[in-house]
């Protein structure tokens, strides 16, 4: 079942110093496109379905 829609959440920190983005997410549409531009690390899953992902993107992307 995952979180339900008012728990959902997709957090984004800039860290100027390194030039890197931290990411965070609960919502499922996210995770699926943040898969897509780096390694994300699965925080919780459910079904073998990642459910809370974190991960880090620079910035040039």
């Amino acid at each position: 079942m995952g979180y339900s829609r008012e728990e959902q959440e997709t957090s984004l920190v800039f860290e100027n110093s390194t030039g890197e983005w931290m990411v965070y997410s609960t919502v499922p549409k996210h995770i699926k496109k943040l898969s897509n531009l780096c390694e994300l690390i699965v925080i919780e899953s459910e079904d073998d379905r990642p459910i809370a992902v974190k991960g880090v993107l620079s910035e040039s992307r």
